[in-house]
């Protein structure tokens, strides 16, 4: 059977190194690929598959999620025009103890200014785990000023994992209403 490109949706999720990128695509895919809590570096690009049955949404019902979850590292830098071929949405994932508003801002250049996405097509994900759990660093978390309006949420799957896939469905449900749009 084929698919039509309105019912199938490319969604990239970037970020630094170690900052939950494959954490957060294995827990929204409902897969327990990484369940081990020892860090496993994703090598270039993992493709999750998700059906409309795993997002919980009538107005998703027969579409196709492939969530790409991207290495952070800079030495898979030359495949990064081929990610960015066809993408619908970009998830950007930071762990505001580790990271700064400036690593964030590279990522967000690189994968929606470059691909020329609205800010309506992005989610930014504040994650961090219970181990290093530190209300502050997220709100003192500020970011730059190219990036303000994007949907931004804390994200720790221990603690707020339904809340987590909610706000994820409901991007899916964006991306999809405006499919028109694109």
């Amino acid at each position: 059977m084929a698919v039509d490109k309105d019912s199938r949706a490319k969604i990239l999720v970037v970020g630094p190194l170690k900052c939950g990128k494959t954490t957060i695509s294995s827990y929204v895919a409902d897969t327990s690929e990484s369940a081990g809590k020892e860090y496993r570096p994703t090598k270039g690009v993992r493709i999750l598959e998700l059906e409309s049955a795993d997002l919980k949404s009538q107005e998703l019902s027969e579409k196709i999620i492939e969530l790409w979850d991207c290495s952070g590292d800079p030495k898979y830098e030359k495949c990064w025009p081929a990610l960015r071929l066809g993408v619908r949405g970009v998830v950007l994932v930071v762990n505001p103890e580790r990271s700064t508003s400036e690593d964030l801002l590279f990522w967000y250049n690189e994968f929606v200014v470059k691909i020329g996405l609205l800010p309506e097509h992005v989610m930014i994900l504040l994650h961090h785990t219970s181990e290093s759990t530190n209300d502050s660093a997220i709100a003192d978390f500020r970011l730059p000023s190219q990036m303000s309006g994007i949907h931004t949420i804390p994200s720790n799957i221990d603690h707020e994992g339904e809340a987590l896939k909610n706000d994820f469905n409901n991007f899916m449900v964006k991306l999809f209403g405006d499919a028109s749009l694109m």
